[in-house]
């Protein structure tokens, strides 16, 4: 993995945590299948370090997985889907699809499962309703793209470099999984295996 794409792993994972905490979902809204089943044991910004540390995607696929989030968010009905239950599974979800839609050479849903802490059965589903949001539609338009690279600020902006804004990121690890270290159960997994993690 190149170092410019961990940085927009990591600029990947302040944007998604951003938009989270700033979500105000109703407590009406029904649970989707991008809710948690428990908390997750990882912040939202490790989370997408360890997306750009194993997923193999370039790094034009957290700006295409970006514009993902960006165009449901444009949508009253999606407005608030992502919010701090629900940007893990947002955030595998859009980029298995970019990644996908965007390179030629990709790995098996098995391994992008490993990689999300999440089954194999669960990442398909995943995958199929990130897409239906979307309207079966994975092309990003020009502006679409645009607006999302505008999203993705620097590392060094003074909202990445607060240190309440890091303690706020770091706040979600209960029990923190090592980002650096893909799951020792992927090496010996296969669909069927019950020793793939489940994260959360």
């Amino acid at each position: 993995m190149s170092g410019t794409s961990i940085a927009r792993a990591k600029q990947f994972g302040a944007f998604m945590a951003r938009v989270a905490m700033s979500s105000v979902r109703s407590q009406d809204n029904k649970k989707t299948i991008f809710d948690h089943q428990r908390i997750p044991d990882i912040s939202i910004f490790d989370y997408a370090q360890r997306i750009g540390r194993f997923m193999k995607c370039s790094d034009e696929s957290f700006l295409i997985a970006t514009a993902y989030i960006l165009k449901l968010r444009n949508q009253s009905l999606f407005r608030d889907i992502v919010c701090t239950s629900t940007a893990h599974r947002m955030m595998i979800a859009s980029i298995t699809v970019a990644t996908k839609f965007l390179d030629e050479s990709t790995m098996s849903n098995l391994y992008y499962a490993a990689v999300g802490g999440v089954r194999l059965e669960e990442l398909n589903m995943l995958e199929l309703e990130m897409l239906r949001r979307l309207g079966w539609n994975a092309f990003v338009k020009p502006s679409q793209y645009d607006e999302a690279n505008q999203a993705l600020v620097p590392l060094s902006h003074p909202i990445i470099d607060n240190r309440l804004w890091w303690s706020v990121l770091y706040s979600y690890n209960l029990i923190h999984i090592n980002p650096n270290i893909l799951p020792i159960a992927y090496n010996t997994a296969d669909e069927n295996d019950s020793d793939v993690q489940d994260y959360f």
